[in-house]
């Protein structure tokens, strides 16, 4: 993965059509970050410490096709961008095989669980990346967050 300096300077507006529905939200949107800005809809979204919108600190991407939010030609560009060997359709034993065992597993309802991984990027940059997936829709969102980023 690319290095935290990369990261922070990534912008979703960069991978979508310039009439694209985005929503800039400056503070107070809730995420791993804790308390953040954001910009992009519902479950996709870039999102920064409140105090420094200059830095992208969590991507989340929504693959679901029923709320549209990040077609796979958009979510690939995006993963390839920060040098994340995946995609949108691989299985959960596709993601272990590349990313390895999942640090942490965890049953969010009935239907999807979530695999966190910890990812060493470039330049010392380590990222938390959490997987999501369906028993009945398969790979259905990931989150990647700047290890250095996280509230305690």
């Amino acid at each position: 993965m690319i290095a935290y300096k990369e990261f922070s300077k990534l912008n979703i507006r960069k991978f979508y059509p310039k009439d694209a529905d985005l929503c800039l939200i400056d503070n107070g949107f809730e995420c791993a970050l804790g308390s953040a800005g954001c910009d992009g809809f519902a479950f996709t979204y870039f999102a920064w410490p409140e105090n420094d919108p200059q830095k992208t600190g969590e991507i989340s991407l929504d693959f679901r096709d029923e709320y549209a939010e990040c077609p796979p030609r958009i979510a690939q560009q995006i993963l390839d961008a920060v040098k994340l060997p995946i995609h949108s359709k691989m299985t959960k034993q596709d993601v272990v095989r590349i990313l390895g065992e999942p640090k942490q597993h965890s049953i969010l309802n009935d239907d999807i669980a979530v695999y966190e991984y910890r990812v060493q990027g470039e330049l010392e940059s380590i990222y938390k990346v959490l997987c999501y997936f369906s028993a009945t829709l398969g790979f259905t969102g990931i989150q990647i967050v700047r290890e250095d980023l996280l509230e305690s």
